[in-house]
């Protein structure tokens, strides 16, 4: 899959931080020769974590909560998947985004929603994860459906409509180190994923910040379920996370919390239930 001509000038070396260029393998490039490879059409910005979401559970993930409501028609993501969605095109038709990032695309949900409703916009999808992005990749990219035997759920055998886009690129890297220039991007989405940065939620927020364009837009949302005592105590609250987004570069456009998000377990209908804070913000 070659890379779109936006995003083809838009990345950048994360060694020496010069521009890099498409090769004619497919590969990414700098002056300096430091290169991208890319691996089964994802571009390879850093090593792969080992143990990092295996494939069942990356599949059963997919199935269950990121697309279960097309084949089980549950409907516990969908308050917040369109939800997130809605935003996206609000900001969509004030800004007419050309590069939009999906930071920590996961399973590619909200890629795929953004693909299919910006038509005109070139995707980046970023996640540390192999596995998640290879089910992103064939979830959002292909056209054919992506079985899934969850007969160990209660289930039995789901199937997952592959959306064909063609507006998107992959990417393994890190969303505290997006390979993008700076002011590249016209919209950054960060959806459920700095309650699990080690590093806490602040590096992410200023690399949004630093990709996107003046004016441009982040639409963010996360259960802020922390894994440590340390990010509770200076986190633990929507206004906290609210005032940290305003001193990282952005204003606030709109927020709220207790967006429900449930996540199915098996057939018996258990599930996992988090209360999620939603923001729309605009770097200043």
């Amino acid at each position: 899959m070659p890379t779109t001509p936006l995003l083809d000038t838009s990345y950048r070396c994360l060694k020496c931080d010069s521009a890099l260029s498409a090769t004619p393998s497919g590969s990414l490039r700098c002056p300096q020769g430091h290169e991208v490879h890319r691996d089964a059409d994802v571009l390879q910005f850093m090593p792969a974590a080992p143990g990092k979401y295996q494939p069942e559970y990356v599949l059963a993930y997919a199935a269950l909560w990121g697309f279960g409501h097309e084949t089980l028609h549950k409907g516990y993501n969908e308050t917040l998947y369109r939800t997130i969605l809605s935003l996206v095109l609000e900001s969509a038709m004030r800004t007419r985004p050309a590069i939009v990032v999906d930071a920590g695309c996961g399973v590619g949900r909200t890629t795929a929603d953004c693909a299919r409703s910006l038509a005109g916009a070139e995707i980046l999808a970023i996640d540390a994860s192999q596995h998640m992005l290879a089910m992103a990749k064939r979830i959002v990219a292909e056209p054919h459906a992506v079985p899934c035997d969850l007969g160990d759920r209660g289930f039995g055998e789901l199937a997952i409509q592959g959306r064909g886009c063609g507006n998107v690129q992959f990417a393994l890297a890190s969303v505290t180190d997006i390979p993008l220039r700076e002011a590249a991007a016209d919209l950054v989405l960060s959806v459920n994923i700095i309650d699990r940065l080690k590093d806490g939620p602040e590096p992410a927020f200023r690399e949004c910040a630093r990709i996107l364009k003046q004016g441009g837009d982040l639409v963010f949302c996360d259960p802020l379920n922390w894994q440590s005592r340390a990010w509770w105590d200076k986190y633990g609250t929507a206004a906290s996370i609210c005032a940290l987004i305003e001193k990282c570069g952005f204003e606030i456009v709109t927020w709220f919390d207790d967006l429900p998000y449930k996540e199915i377990q098996d057939g018996r209908g258990f599930f996992e239930e988090f209360q999620t804070l939603v923001v729309h913000a605009r770097k200043r």
